[in-house]
């Protein structure tokens, strides 16, 4: 029963952070998901959209926030309507301190392609 506890905390840890990054970015649109199974999805606000959801989904952008992650020795997944949602998939023997370094190094590579500077690619936002 505490290791079930500690995991619900450990998720909820991780989604607040998550979700602390989108609040900054509005090319987040939305942070869903159950548990530590999380996913990320990046938008393009600006787009002429008509499809499914407020937004249109931005692969592009959600591809270059990858690349950057795995520079930085963080690798997610990216699913969803094309490829636009990053996809958070621990272990769930995954520590509170290594969850919040997921979370930074997402957060940090975010930001990086953001103000353009990567640290091995170029990359346009």
């Amino acid at each position: 029963m505490r290791q079930l506890r500690r995991r619900s905390t450990t998720a909820r840890r991780a989604r607040e952070r998550l979700e602390s990054t989108a609040e900054r970015f509005d090319t987040i649109g939305d942070v869903r998901g159950r548990g530590l199974m999380l996913g990320v999805e990046f938008v393009d606000r600006a787009a002429d959209w008509r499809g499914p959801g407020p937004h249109a989904p931005s692969g592009d952008l959600a591809e270059s926030v990858q690349a950057e992650c795995f520079d930085r020795g963080l690798i997610i997944e990216l699913g969803g309507r094309k490829s636009a949602t990053a996809r958070f998939l621990p272990p769930l023997i995954v520590s509170a301190g290594q969850t919040d370094e997921i979370a930074t190094i997402f957060e940090e590579a975010v930001t990086s392609i953001h103000e353009g500077r990567t640290r091995t690619r170029e990359v346009s936002t």
